[in-house]
C-alpha cells in the first residue's frame, strides 16, 4: 500500500525537513498508533535530498488466522521548492515487509516532480 499527500507550511513559513519529519512522525503517533523505530535518516527522492522513516503499528488486517499482525511503515519526506513538503508512506505486514521493500524503492525511484 502507498500514500502520498503534500503539507504545506503557513504563512510562507520555513523549517527544516528534520523538523517537518520529526512533526509528522510525532501526528502520527498520536493518531495513527504507529511507533518510530529508528531515527530519521537522509534519502534522495528525484534528485533531492529527503528524510526516511521506520515506524511499525498494528495492521487493522489480522492474519491468516485472524490474530492481529504487526505492520512495517516507511515514511519518506521531501521538501518541495515552493516550501511544501511531500510524503509517502509505504505499508506492509511486518512479516513481508522485506518482500516488498525492492518494490517500494522501485515506486521511489520513479517519483518525478
Amino acid at each position: 500500500m502507498w500514500y502520498s499527500n503534500g503539507v504545506v507550511l503557513r504563512n510562507g513559513e520555513r523549517i527544516s525537513i528534520d523538523d517537518v519529519t520529526r512533526q509528522l512522525v510525532h501526528d502520527m503517533e498520536q493518531d495513527e498508533t504507529l511507533q518510530q523505530t529508528g531515527e530519521a535518516q537522509p534519502i534522495t527522492v528525484a534528485g533531492t535530498e529527503g528524510r526516511s522513516v521506520n515506524l511499525h503499528s498494528v495492521s487493522p488486517f489480522p492474519d491468516n488466522n485472524g490474530r492481529p499482525q504487526r505492520e512495517q511503515d516507511w515514511l519518506v519526506t521531501v521538501p518541495q521548492r515552493d516550501g511544501s513538503v511531500i510524503y509517502m508512506v509505504f505499508v506492509a505486514p511486518q512479516s513481508y515487509f522485506d518482500r516488498f521493500q525492492p518494490t517500494f524503492a522501485t515506486m521511489l525511484k520513479s517519483v518525478q516532480f
